[in-house]
């Protein structure tokens, strides 16, 4: 899963032949890691997901005693990152909980930032509350990248193609795979990163 991919890239760039392919794979797979890195380089956000994954969060504390009346066990912040779907919620106690048992924040939008019980439940802190909640699904911004974010990877490919024998650059940062790159990106590329500012 990337944001942006070869043919796009070389389209982008008009290139006649792939003989720089491997290159630019590695400026995609690049791109991706610049976008979802911390700020103020990138957004703090995976933005796409394939498959599942399983977090524990820590119950809310003091909960557990049966007070449903009291909103702080109703609600359940996800600071772990973004979630855009949700698959299995097992609540502290080892209870599965359904559909009809919550609703997300927001309701009806992508990502939810929080989750929060009805019906009478509360979340369950068992014998440690630390990571006693388990939650399944896609902990992601998206299923698919929006459609700036995979115009900005592009552009963060062909930006870096370009630069690549450019020296002029007034801050450079040495990547793993051996790259320089300069850390003023295009402004268009800037403005787009900085709307998606996680606030985590």
């Amino acid at each position: 899963m990337t944001y942006t991919t070869y043919p796009a890239a070389k389209a982008e760039l008009k290139l006649a032949n792939d003989n720089d392919q491997a290159l630019i794979e590695g400026y995609i797979t690049l791109a991706q890691r610049l976008i979802e890195a911390p700020r103020p380089l990138g957004t703090g956000r995976v933005f796409e997901v394939s498959s599942d994954t399983t977090r524990l969060l820590d119950a809310p504390t003091g909960c557990g005693n049966g007070d449903s009346s009291d909103p702080r066990f109703l609600l359940l912040l996800l600071p772990a990152g973004d979630l855009c779907a949700i698959t299995t919620i097992v609540n502290g106690d080892g209870t599965v909980l359904t559909t009809a048992d919550y609703v997300t924040e927001p309701r009806y939008s992508t990502p939810y930032y929080a989750i929060r019980l009805r019906g009478g439940l509360i979340w369950q802190g068992g014998d440690d509350p630390i990571g006693a909640i388990s939650i399944t699904g896609k902990w992601a911004y998206a299923t698919s990248a929006p459609t700036d974010i995979q115009r900005a990877a592009l552009r963060l490919v062909v930006w870096m193609y370009k630069a690549r024998d450019n020296s002029g650059f007034d801050v450079d940062i040495k990547t793993e795979e051996g790259l320089i790159l300069g850390a003023r990106m295009p402004r268009d590329i800037r403005q787009i990163l900085e709307t998606y500012w996680s606030i985590v």
